[in-house]
């Protein structure tokens, strides 16, 4: 660019050379005082050296484009994170040669760790019942005692094995899973990425309500009762009806017909009494025994 610019100077005095001879035999000829083959010379002179400046611009408007190519193909050349994170792995490394002529090449693979997002994987069957504000709770292998818990985010409309020719005709053999999203703090680094999460997401809860083992309910009758067999005085057992609230399988919330301390029967032989209880039901498990990956 600078030897164009420079070949561009040198034409330009050249030109204005041309330029003033050409007017001094334009002067002399219209003076009868010069000859015509001067000034056609001179003419010639000054076109000449037109078309010269004319070309050495046009060079040098090449010349920018590629010192502007190579400004950009530098720029290229800086490394930049795009956010703050942890290295979580250095996918190329130093003095490797990168060819970035069909994809950008992936340099190293960052995460934010101090808050982590875990993809719940919730069967087909489940997903209906599921909303997102819905709590939500997790354990992790290493540590099931504890729980973590928070609020579902929102469940991915497509199935985890979604592509874009995934509608066929094919019948689908394979179970069929959404990822349900939430988010968890993790300022103390406990959790760590892509590792296993057990996840349960609370569709109903009752505290310190009146419960029975769900193994005690007899038969069901008409809007929502059951029928529930209990001991009373001496040992005699008779039939009571019942109405039940949430049920998860293992106990059920009562709403009437028992007080807490009867006696209900389990089977034929085994005898529980009803107790105040303070935890919570309703919680179904999403995806077991399948995994989430945080």
């Amino acid at each position: 660019l600078l030897d164009s610019q420079a070949q561009s100077v040198s034409l330009q005095a050249g030109y204005d050379q041309a330029k003033a001879y050409y007017d001094r035999q334009l002067k002399l000829y219209e003076a009868d005082a010069g000859s015509q083959a001067d000034l056609e010379l001179a003419t010639k002179s000054v076109k000449n050296a037109r078309a010269l400046i004319s070309s050495v611009r046009a060079q040098i408007r090449q010349a920018e484009i590629s010192v502007n190519t190579a400004q950009v193909n530098l720029g290229y050349t800086k490394i930049v994170a795009p956010i703050d994170g942890t290295v979580l792995s250095v996918v190329t490394k130093q003095g490797q040669t990168v060819n970035a002529a069909q994809i950008a090449p992936t340099i190293v693979t960052l995460g934010q760790l101090d808050r982590m997002t875990i993809n719940a994987e919730i069967a087909e069957a489940d997903v209906v019942h599921v909303s997102p504000g819905m709590v939500v709770y997790f354990t992790v292998l290493g540590s099931p005692e504890h729980r973590y818990y928070s609020a579902l985010r929102s469940i991915q409309p497509a199935p985890t094995t979604f592509s874009s020719n995934a509608v066929s005709t094919t019948a689908i053999s394979s179970a069929v899973y959404y990822y349900g999203i939430f988010d968890v703090d993790n300022r103390d680094g406990r959790l760590k990425t892509t590792m296993t999460a057990n996840v349960s997401i609370v569709l109903a809860q009752a505290l310190h309500v009146l419960s029975i083992p769900s193994s005690a309910l007899g038969s069901r009758a008409v809007n929502g009762y059951y029928l529930v067999r209990v001991v009373g005085e001496y040992k005699k057992i008779s039939n009571r009806t019942v109405m039940v609230g949430i049920n998860d399988g293992a106990r059920a919330q009562l709403l009437s017909g028992l007080k807490e301390g009867e006696k209900v029967v389990l089977g034929q032989i085994e005898s529980l009494a009803a107790t105040s209880t303070s935890s919570s039901t309703g919680a179904r498990r999403s995806g077991a025994p399948r995994g989430a990956s945080l």
